[in-house]
């Protein structure tokens, strides 16, 4: 299905689209990683996870939408610092070989059609601008927030002299923020602060795993789309994630326990380490 132009498939528009796939792309590295950790050791960046990264770019240039991108080229320069491996300076020297003859191309490309996904001129682009101002007045005037109901775009006249001088202000009567950070603290007001320390010690418990959402961390804060605003699909992946962290498998180092049943006594539990097989290792709990 195509929605002005730019794909959207079975979503509702190209940007929710985006949202998926970033989505998507968080969920498949999530699980992979921790996989990868239990299995083999291994904490050198994943050649399947940089693959999978190229596929939400590419699927980003598609739709023609620009935050993916952004984000996903601060992931690249965050994971390639903390996953570094021996293939990783081969890969950067051939892929700038290949981008240096190919520029002239591109760029020749690039002038002649320009793209939405290469502009930064554009109504769209401006406008990000004047919603940063314009939703930071909106919360300054009203600290304690709008509620659920809050529409952005049913407000605009009162700030309409210090917003119609500015490029892409029309942006302001027919859209939402486009910012998740300004729409929540104008939902809910500043008593969502309140939740920081909380929402801190759980990102913080889940620190390995946050590098992988930052294409859509990236991606959110230009879009009307978040946790507790427009998407519940991230919870799915949260969830995914957190499981991928519970399976045991068969090379996984560290120890386990297994119910056993001596001489119809009542139930004990063997624990072990990488030679359960071995007799000795165990002992019998009475």
């Amino acid at each position: 299905m195509v929605v002005d132009r730019r794909p959207t498939g079975l979503s509702y528009s190209a940007i929710q689209l985006s949202t998926q796939l970033c989505l998507a792309f968080a969920a498949f590295a999530g699980v992979r990683d921790k996989a990868r950790k239990q299995t083999i050791g291994l904490r050198t960046a994943d050649p399947a996870i940089v693959f999978a990264l190229f596929v939400l770019v590419a699927a980003s240039v598609v739709t023609a939408t620009r935050s993916p991108i952004l984000g996903s080229a601060i992931f690249l320069a965050v994971y390639m610092a903390l996953r570094r491996g021996s293939w990783v300076p081969l890969a950067i020297a051939v892929g700038g070989a290949l981008l240096y003859f190919a520029w002239p191309m591109i760029l020749g490309v690039v002038q002649s059609n320009a793209p939405r996904v290469v502009r930064m001129d554009d109504n769209s682009a401006a406008a990000r601008s004047v919603f940063v101002y314009y939703g930071t007045r909106l919360f300054l005037d009203n600290p304690l927030g709008y509620g659920f109901a809050f529409q952005s775009s049913d407000l605009w006249g009162g700030y309409w002299s210090d917003l119609y001088m500015m490029r892409g202000a029309k942006g302001a009567q027919l859209r939402a923020l486009h910012n998740y950070p300004l729409s929540m603290v104008n939902i809910y007001g500043i008593g969502i602060l309140l939740f920081v320390p909380l929402a801190t010690r759980l990102l913080r418990q889940a620190s390995p795993s946050l590098v992988f959402f930052v294409p859509y961390a990236v991606h959110v804060m230009f879009h009307n789309s978040g946790p507790f605003f427009s998407d519940t699909i991230i919870w799915f992946v949260i969830a995914a994630i957190a499981a991928g962290s519970k399976t045991s498998y068969p090379g996984a180092s560290g120890s386990y326990s297994m119910p056993v049943r001596f001489d119809g006594a009542s139930l004990a539990s063997v624990e072990g380490s990488s030679t359960r097989s071995d007799p000795a290792s165990r002992r019998r709990a009475w």
